[in-house]
């Protein structure tokens, strides 16, 4: 093989690597994109089930070692069964209850996934006049299945966020 053949063959390969590589990082960032995606998708429905007092809707997705860190009590809720007691108490309690989130932020990291941000919760008591709450959130999803399952809630209200 003369010197220009191994030069136009070695070019070519390196062309190939590079279209190869290229090609595995677009792959890569759309997985990542889409996993992203899932993400935001659940936690949507999350809200969506909580404002519209689903109760089997917000459990569909739960781990079975879930953590609640809610507004209405100092305690965390561990456990499947203490996180459906913790929601269904919530939604007994109120006549109607409104969750709004704002400034969502998004993160994946690996099979773990975040969503955080502010919230504006408006809720009437089935004894009491509507109050509004602001607060911060946090929920943190694991991919044990391949699906997202919702392993911890947090909700703080900010300091004169009523």
């Amino acid at each position: 093989m003369r010197n220009q053949e191994k030069r136009t063959m070695s070019w070519r390969c390196v062309l190939v690597v590079a279209v190869v590589l290229v090609l595995g990082s677009i792959v890569s960032e759309s997985a990542a994109q889409q996993t992203r995606d899932a993400l935001i998708q659940r936690f949507g429905e999350e809200i969506q089930a909580i404002n519209g007092k689903d109760l089997n809707d917000v459990m569909a997705h739960v781990h079975e070692e879930v953590v609640l860190f809610g507004l209405y009590s100092p305690f965390p809720a561990v456990g499947k069964a203490a996180f459906h007691q913790a929601v269904q108490d919530y939604f007994d309690s109120f006549e109607e209850a409104n969750l709004n989130p704002a400034h969502e932020e998004y993160m994946v990291i690996g099979e773990t996934g975040v969503a955080w941000g502010l919230y504006q919760l408006t809720t009437k008591p089935k004894d009491g006049m509507e109050q509004t709450v602001n607060g911060q959130y946090m929920f943190t999803y694991a991919r044990p299945s391949g699906q997202w399952e919702i392993v911890s809630w947090h909700f703080s209200p900010l300091p004169g966020g009523n």
